[in-house]
């Protein structure tokens, strides 16, 4: 396995911040050091940092369930933005993914819809979970309903299954169609499956490696990697499993709440400590 810093040269890192969500895209020879930021300093700073290329935006969630906060967010966050983010996270309609046939109506039209409202001149990056919310489960089935029973190809069958393989790859294919995403994450904090159920992290990994690979082979300039939460990625134990994964990935994207420590250390997360909590993951992640 090569060094992590060495891979820096090669991989971009996306960082998904607690105010919003940014994209950090950086080349760096070596770790850099961790230093206070003035906003006296920002131009020195940034230089000092070796980014030389930065995407800002948001995952456009609403304030409120109706078209008018739909169309305010949009509104807000569009003209200072350049980077789009597509946040899927709530099931997969694995019968229509299985049998490669079209997508529930109710889907392809919240499809269409999120398509349409994507401004033109944005990078666009793309989120999907083939795991449900508890980071552990196979993600559940949607369709015309919000909830349906599992196919039973699928149903209690292992991550790495042939036929979750094949349903997973044609749903991602069919994302990309979709949206044309530069940037595909094929697992929202799916990292975190480590410190739910560590015995299925392996599986996990075979599944992610071969969708990867085969999207590789149709779309070899999109960036494909995976995001983890900060908190559960610093245990010794996940770091050190994490990094097969991370080998093959064009990017890492990191999901980081220095909040949410207390909920973080009941799945075995080290906590946040200090005067300064921020500091110590940031300064962890750049060492790692």
């Amino acid at each position: 396995m090569k060094p992590f810093n060495t891979l820096l040269m090669m991989r971009r890192i996306i960082l998904f911040i607690i105010l919003g969500f940014a994209i950090i895209s950086a080349f760096k020879k070596s770790p850099a050091v961790i230093y206070p930021v003035k906003p006296s300093e920002a131009a020195v700073n940034a230089k000092k940092s070796g980014v030389t290329s930065t995407l800002f935006g948001f995952t456009p969630f609403p304030s409120d369930f109706t078209l008018e906060a739909v169309t305010n967010t949009n509104a807000v966050i569009t003209p200072i933005s350049n980077f789009w983010a597509v946040h899927l996270d709530d099931g997969i309609p694995w019968k229509e993914a299985l049998a490669n046939t079209p997508f529930p109506k109710r889907i392809q039209q919240k499809f269409d819809e999120q398509l349409r409202a994507i401004p033109t001149n944005h990078t666009v990056y793309v989120a999907i979970a083939p795991l449900a919310t508890d980071r552990k489960s196979l993600a559940p089935a949607t369709g015309e309903d919000n909830r349906l029973l599992m196919p039973k190809e699928l149903d209690g069958v292992p991550l790495d299954d042939m036929h979750i393989k094949a349903a997973y790859l044609n749903y991602t294919r069919r994302i990309v169609k979709q949206f044309k995403p530069k940037y595909l994450n094929l697992g929202i904090e799916a990292g975190q499956i480590m410190s739910r159920d560590m015995s299925r992290w392996p599986a996990f990994v075979r599944l992610y490696a071969y969708v990867r690979r085969e999207l590789k082979k149709e779309y070899p300039k999109m960036q494909i990697g995976i995001s983890f939460g900060l908190g559960d990625l610093r245990d010794a134990k996940e770091a050190k499993a994490a990094k097969s994964l991370i080998d093959i990935s064009d990017y890492v994207g990191i999901s980081f709440y220095p909040y949410g420590s207390p909920f973080d250390e009941k799945f075995g997360a080290p906590p946040y400590r200090g005067e300064t909590p921020w500091r110590e993951p940031l300064a962890w992640l750049r060492a790692y």
